[in-house]
């Protein structure tokens, strides 16, 4: 059976879109921070105290707020994107014959052949069936 796709909610793809880049950016800054390229070249300097943050412990208090920050930026592009996308595929599909998915049934598996249903036999003692 064929389907073809020749519109998509634009809302829907959007949210979607946002929420994997929200994730994709919280994977990132957990990245950045377990790398420790927050430390950049300050720590060449040695240790400098800012707001009790030691820059010899790991945290540049310059980068890690933005770094804080990232995941949500790239959930808000993301659904503006995601937003976008949706947009052109809808005008684009206005011209074509959209997207044509062809969905069919699971392949049998080679096993144990299927055997045809029976419907359940009655017993024959008494008070035993149905009242």
């Amino acid at each position: 059976m064929k389907i073809r796709i020749t519109r998509v909610g634009t809302h829907s793809v959007s949210m979607i879109s946002g929420f994997f880049h929200l994730v994709y950016g919280c994977i990132a800054v957990a990245l950045v921070f377990v790398s420790g390229a927050t430390k950049g070249s300050v720590a060449l300097r040695g240790p400098v105290y800012v707001e009790g943050l030691s820059m010899a412990e790991g945290v540049n208090p310059i980068v890690a707020p933005r770094l804080l920050v990232m995941p949500l930026i790239f959930a808000i592009l993301g659904f503006v994107m995601g937003g976008v996308a949706a947009w052109i595929f809808n005008f684009v599909c206005r011209f074509t014959k959209g997207i044509e998915i062809e969905v069919g049934r699971p392949a049998r598996t080679a096993g144990k052949p299927k055997t045809p249903r029976t419907p359940i036999a009655q017993s024959s003692q008494p008070g035993a069936g149905p009242k």
